[in-house]
């Protein structure tokens, strides 16, 4: 089996209540694993101490991520996995973390067979159990009123980023806030869009095959630094790509390249 070696701290807080889930901390198992396939996550829902760490596991064929969903403390992505590979995140505060996978049901992707359920990480505090938690939930979408029924176009504009087997190309693009940016990948490898550093906020397109496409939209100005997990992160070094810096760059102006 191949390991990515992805470890990922998450330095969070969060406290409030949660009903009748497993124990306290100090009974927990302190790593834990979760099976991935080509229809869901199993176990869909593990709990953790503080400081333990989730280790996903591909089973199937298609290429899958876990990436937390909207009512996460903070956002994370594992990055695009494949057949065999196991990626592993380290949670060191408490929280709440629901996720999905991108490839199959993020980003307006909607891939046959997988259950785009909400599946959860719960992470106890020491000492304490999962009644110290928020109960778990993430707001379904409401419909739209029949006013906006019809889209209304964006007036900010949306760039479009080529990744191949050799990088990726414009290396910066500058965007207006509330504005996004199109990765698709034009290679013959499996790559991503994942941010490095600190950024406003954190992003993954997750793994993008052959002539595949990803958008992300960047509400809050600043400079987003990223490149592509499977070349460059997680001591991934791909033969012959380029790993930047590549960048973001979301101001109040009008967009533009380079």
């Amino acid at each position: 089996m191949k390991r990515l070696g992805l470890s990922v701290v998450l330095t969070l807080a969060i406290a409030s209540g949660l009903g009748t889930l497993p124990a306290a901390a100090d009974s927990l198992q302190h790593d834990v694993a979760v099976n991935v396939d080509d229809t869901g996550f199993n176990p869909p829902t593990v709990t953790i101490p503080a400081g333990g760490s989730v280790t996903w596991i591909e089973k199937g064929i298609n290429i899958h991520t876990a990436t937390s969903l909207g009512g996460a403390p903070q956002a994370f992505s594992t990055g695009g996995f494949g057949s065999y590979q196991s990626v592993s995140l380290t949670f060191k505060t408490p929280g709440v973390y629901p996720y999905s996978s991108a490839t199959d049901c993020l980003n307006g992707n909607n891939m046959p067979r997988f259950t785009c359920g909400v599946y959860y990480v719960m992470v106890v505090p020491p000492g304490g159990d999962v009644s110290s938690l928020p109960a778990p939930a993430v707001p379904a979408p409401s419909p739209p009123p029949a006013s906006q029924a019809t889209p209304v176009p964006m007036a900010v504009p949306t760039n479009s980023v080529s990744i191949t087997d050799a990088g990726i190309s414009p290396a910066s693009v500058t965007i207006a806030v509330g504005g996004g940016v199109t990765w698709t990948n034009n290679g013959n490898q499996v790559h991503t869009a994942t941010s490095t550093g600190a950024v406003p906020l954190a992003f993954d397109s997750g793994g993008l095959g052959p002539g595949q496409s990803s958008q992300v939209t960047f509400p809050l100005p600043g400079t987003y630094t990223f490149t592509s997990a499977p070349d460059c992160l997680n001591r991934n070094a791909a033969a012959g790509f380029n790993c930047g810096p590549y960048s973001v760059i979301v101001t109040a102006q009008a967009a533009t390249t380079k």
